[in-house]
This record gives structure tokens, C-alpha cells and sequence, in this order.
């Protein structure tokens, strides 16, 4: 008897497809929210939290990244091919199939809202909003730059879900972080411009569609303006919050990451983005981080 062939379900095939979703969905990236969620955990335990809080927090934000990944690839958001951070993803864009993404962003979402009930009734009930609005953001990614400060509005949901996640409610006392959350949404969104223009523009299936006023240097200009204001109300929250030599240090150490970032693109009218750019930026949740840490530590 000859050797059957191989199903598209067979073990070999389910192998290989998880091994690649768990290359596209990158999840050492999800380390890039996880900051800004243990930032609002510590904001609001006023100390170190219970190690069941932490794990289900961690577990919770890595969910968050594989729904938030299998959807946009479900919908075929606009592909970053020139992303210096992942520049095979494009040359495998068909590798996984569109049911197969379907399923992960599935289970996910069902992760995601289950432990999200195993810290409080009231994560539990936010998790739908925002599997509502990761679903409702890959599907409009490509045709709106609104999408941006969605983007922002998911990452600000982080340090406030971890908020209520220690307190499980959002109280009087909850407006330093809720400060907090609107400064993540702008540094995001400013951030999201600037990764936008990684994705093709002459290709109908993979590029944004943008008004032909909307250049790379008016994208460059209006990520500035998002992540200066970003950078106010930063300072504003940590001054809120933190002892006032550790927010000054704070504030200035994020301050310095963006300067230095927007610096490594060099021409507004030509920008060049580098490895560099998303290093810099993605120092910001743990300096943001580290400032909490050491203001705690003084206590």
C-alpha cells in the first residue's frame, strides 16, 4: 500500500500552521503593551499586586495581541512590506488560510474574555467592548486614518483595564490614570501614522487609502502633533501621581525617546524609517514603567 496522502487538517499541517501563526502574530510584541497595563496595575494597587492579578494581566494582554493580529489579517489589512521589524511577513501573506485565522482570532477572543472575568465582573464586561473594537478596526483599517486613534484607544484601554483589573472600578480617585490612558491613545496614534507609511500606496490590495493632500510629511507632521500632546499629558499624569523628582525624570526620559525618534526619520519630506525609530518608541512603556517602579520603591 502506497503512504496516504496528508489532509489539510493532518498533524503535519496543523503543526506548520501554528508555527506560523505564532510567527505572524508575534508575541514577544504584545511585550510592547504589557508596560502600560502594569502601570495602571500599579497605579492602582499602590504596590505589588498579587501574582494571580500580574499572570492574568500578562496572559490577557498577550490574548488581546493574538485577536488583535488574526483579525487584521483576516480582513487583509494593508501589509507592511517594508517594516523593518517583520519584512517576511509580506512574502508569506497567503501562508495562513483566511478560516485559519478566523478560528485563532476565535479562541482568542474566548481567552481573552474568560480570564478577563477571573479578575472582576467589570473586566469581564469590558473585554466585549474591546473584542468589538479590534474586530470593527482591522475591518476599516485600509479605508480611514481614523483607524490611528483607534489604534491609540485600544493601547490606552491597557494601563485603565489594568486599573480595574486591581480595583474593578473605576472611582473618583481613577482620573491620574484615565490622564494616563489619553496620553497612551495620542503616543499611538502618532506612532501608527508614522508606521503607515510602511504599507504600499500603489497597491489597491495591501496600500491606505488617503486623500491625495494627506503627503508622508503631513502624516509626519500630524504623528508630531499627536505625540507632543502625548508628551503634556504624560507629564501631567505622572505629576499627578509620582514624586515630583521621579515624574520630571520620567517626563524628560520620554521626552528624549521621542525627540530622538522623530530625529532618526530625518526629512519630514523624505522620511527614512529605520529599526531605530520603533526602538525608540517602544522605549516609552517601560521608562514609563521604570519612573512607577522607582517612585514606589521611595515610598
Amino acid at each position: 500500500m502506497g503512504t496516504p496522502r496528508a489532509t489539510p487538517l493532518s498533524l503535519h499541517r496543523i503543526v506548520d500552521l501554528v508555527a506560523e501563526l505564532h510567527r505572524r502574530v508575534h508575541v514577544v510584541r504584545s511585550l510592547h503593551a504589557l508596560p502600560f497595563a502594569l502601570t495602571g496595575v500599579l497605579w492602582a494597587s499602590g504596590g505589588l499586586p498579587s501574582t494571580g492579578t500580574l499572570a492574568l494581566v500578562v496572559f490577557i494582554v498577550i490574548f488581546g495581541r493574538g485577536l488583535a493580529t488574526s483579525l487584521l489579517r483576516f480582513f487583509r489589512a494593508p501589509a507592511d512590506v517594508a517594516n523593518p521589524e517583520s519584512p517576511a511577513e509580506a512574502r508569506t501573506s497567503q501562508a495562513v488560510p483566511r478560516p485559519v485565522w478566523a478560528a485563532f482570532a476565535f479562541h482568542a477572543a474566548a481567552f481573552l474574555i474568560f480570564l478577563s472575568y477571573q479578575l472582576n465582573e467589570l473586566s469581564g464586561h469590558l473585554s466585549w467592548f474591546v473584542c468589538v473594537g479590534l474586530v470593527v478596526h482591522a475591518a476599516i483599517r485600509r479605508f480611514t486614518g481614523l483607524t490611528h486613534f483607534l489604534v491609540g484607544l485600544g493601547l490606552a484601554g491597557a494601563p485603565i483595564g489594568g486599573w480595574v483589573a486591581t480595583r474593578g472600578a473605576l472611582t473618583g480617585d481613577a482620573w491620574p490614570i484615565a490622564l494616563f490612558g489619553a496620553a497612551t491613545l495620542f503616543w499611538a496614534a502618532g506612532l501608527d501614522m508614522v508606521y503607515s507609511l510602511l504599507a504600499p500606496v500603489d497597491a489597491p490590495e495591501h496600500g491606505f487609502q488617503r486623500p491625495p493632500w494627506l503627503t508622508p510629511s503631513w502624516v509626519i507632521r500630524l504623528a508630531q502633533a499627536a505625540q507632543i500632546t502625548s508628551l503634556l499629558l504624560f507629564g501631567m499624569a505622572l505629576g499627578s501621581y509620582l514624586a515630583k523628582p521621579v515624574a520630571v525624570a520620567t517626563t524628560a526620559t520620554v521626552a528624549i525617546l521621542l525627540v530622538a525618534s522623530r530625529i532618526s526619520l530625518g526629512s519630514e519630506h523624505a522620511p527614512t524609517i529605520r529599526r531605530r525609530f520603533f526602538w525608540l518608541q517602544f522605549g516609552v512603556g517601560p521608562a514609563l514603567l521604570a519612573g512607577t517602579v522607582i517612585h514606589l520603591a521611595l515610598l
